[in-house]
């Protein structure tokens, strides 16, 4: 019981993190820069596809996957890309968020992967 918990909560944690993520470089990756965002630096002095472990935010392990967005590598949680397996771009997901709440969103290309982007921050680049 308390296994299928902890790994509830590492799940949790990892959309968390992505959600986090996606806010900040979704739009624009030199606002990340500037913030010394985790990120950014995780994925220094690493290729595009490899899969790194990193320090997030409030001092989190998070698996993530480097990825190149706009000339950059940013690290991407690999809560990101789950939801858009099987999914071609444009395509819209649904999964739960992680206070349990449901989150809509839009599956997106970084690199050669999609990632979901809510449609919370999508929206924002529309302004």
């Amino acid at each position: 019981m308390y296994q299928k918990l902890l790994g509830k909560a590492l799940r949790v944690f990892a959309l968390l993190a992505a959600l986090a993520i996606v806010a900040m470089f979704a739009s624009n990756p030199a606002h990340a820069r500037q913030r010394g965002d985790w990120a950014v630096d995780a994925c220094k002095g690493k290729s595009s596809g490899d899969a790194i472990t990193a320090e997030g935010r409030r001092g989190r392990t998070v698996n993530a996957i480097c990825l190149e967005r706009d000339g950059e590598l940013i690290a991407v949680p690999e809560g990101m890309l789950t939801p858009c397996n099987d999914k071609k771009e444009g395509d819209t997901v649904t999964f739960t968020g992680p206070r349990g709440h449901t989150v809509d969103a839009t599956c997106k290309a970084v690199d050669s992967r999609l990632v979901a982007v809510p449609e919370r921050f999508a929206n924002r680049n529309k302004q």
